[in-house]
């Protein structure tokens, strides 16, 4: 389910936060022993918006990186490996010490974060369902600013889904444009 994918979102830009990655940082900076021909023109990024076009780990591009959309679990398999390789400790560890939310059991994680400029707001954000739950999560680093919203159901109509979460995130957004100095 793509809710589970907000840890991974999270640790990787806990990673940035903290300058042990850049979201430009080519694979081969944090996998230098992969063993591909893309290695070393496929960014962080573009596996985080899945831009990346990576079909498998041992075959070529699909296409120039950076030029299609392909949502899958190859992403999630690599930013694990970069974690692994920045923090020096196994994926489901890193997870679990530094979220321990719903349960404590490891669990395998996801990710998918888009980068975002609205009215002049750059943001990373990311939203994710799974049975009776919804999330909203952006960070807004000019202000060093998240704001996370989790829902407790989700409606039969999916019309309605991210509905009052997106009313919040256009009224932070519109606040941020209209208000530039805004202090938190």
């Amino acid at each position: 389910m793509c809710i589970t994918q907000q840890w991974t979102a999270v640790m990787m830009l806990k990673a940035l936060e903290d300058s042990k990655l850049n979201l430009e940082d080519l694979m081969s900076r944090h996998l230098p022993d992969l063993q591909t021909t893309w290695k070393d023109t496929v960014k962080v990024y573009q596996l985080l918006n899945h831009s990346h076009v990576i079909v498998k780990m041992d075959q070529n591009l699909a296409h120039k990186h950076g030029s299609g959309f392909g949502y899958g679990n190859l992403s999630c398999a690599l930013a694990a490996k970069i974690l692994e390789q920045i923090y020096q400790q196994a994926y489901p560890q890193q997870s679990m010490t530094q979220h321990n939310v719903f349960r404590k059991e490891i669990q395998a994680y996801g990710y998918g974060i888009r980068i975002v400029n609205e009215q002049n707001v750059q943001y990373y954000g990311y939203t994710g369902w799974g049975d009776g739950y919804s999330a909203l999560n952006i960070y807004i680093p000019k202000y060093d600013l998240s704001l996370v919203i989790l829902e407790n159901q989700i409606l039969e109509n999916s019309d309605y889904y991210y509905n009052i979460e997106t009313k919040i995130k256009n009224i932070l957004i519109d606040l941020l444009s209209k208000k530039p100095n805004t202090k938190f």
